[in-house]
């Protein structure tokens, strides 16, 4: 659809589509939500591919543009199996396996890696997974480079990671503590609540 018959639409329509803020959640702004109806229109797809295509969750939910998730690893307590005593040992000095998980903005499980040993750092899991494999070679299907709001330049989609992941084109992290001015806090904070 061009804009120019977008923007009479969403004239015509828009009003009425407008929802009222509450305390649990903002609402769409009608542009967004006309844009989603129309695409289910158009294609009869399921909801959970409309919110990732058109990332409503993470923009609404914690504020930034432009995720496609979150990836962390947790470190699950196990009684050592024989003969791996530092395998399994951690940094937190008992035995775990790690649960690597990619997760959306509504806590929805992506993608797994389970079984991860204990010694292993989130990076180095990370590093030897599929999913990283995927990410480097362009076969996860991110959308398309987009512009942010109210910029022209082209900004990729990208995944959550901790200060442990390095920072890659679909890997977005925090800056490092030390002497960070307020935007880069403020920043900080947006990626921790993502």
């Amino acid at each position: 659809m061009e804009l120019a018959m977008f923007d009479e639409l969403l004239q015509m329509v828009g009003p009425r589509m407008t929802k009222a803020e509450t305390n649990w959640r903002e609402s769409l702004e009608p542009g967004l939500r006309l844009a989603v109806i129309l695409r289910y229109l158009a294609t009869g797809d399921k909801y959970p591919t409309l919110q990732y295509q058109y990332q409503v969750d993470y923009k609404n939910r914690w504020n930034v543009p432009h995720p496609c998730g979150a990836l962390d690893g947790k470190h699950v307590a196990l009684q050592c199996p024989l003969n791996t005593e530092t395998l399994y040992h951690n940094y937190k000095d008992f035995f775990s396996a790690v649960l690597f998980a990619l997760v959306n903005a509504n806590y929805k499980v992506l993608w797994i890696d389970v079984g991860g040993l204990g010694s292993m750092s989130d990076c180095q899991i990370f590093n030897e997974s599929e999913i990283k494999q995927c990410l480097d070679d362009g076969s996860i299907n991110f959308p398309d480079l987009e512009p942010l709001l109210n910029d022209d330049h082209d900004t990729p989609y990208f995944l959550f990671g901790d200060d442990v992941f390095g920072l890659r084109t679909y890997m977005m992290k925090p800056y490092s503590i030390r002497r960070l001015t307020k935007e880069q806090r403020i920043f900080n904070y947006c990626i921790s609540r993502g």
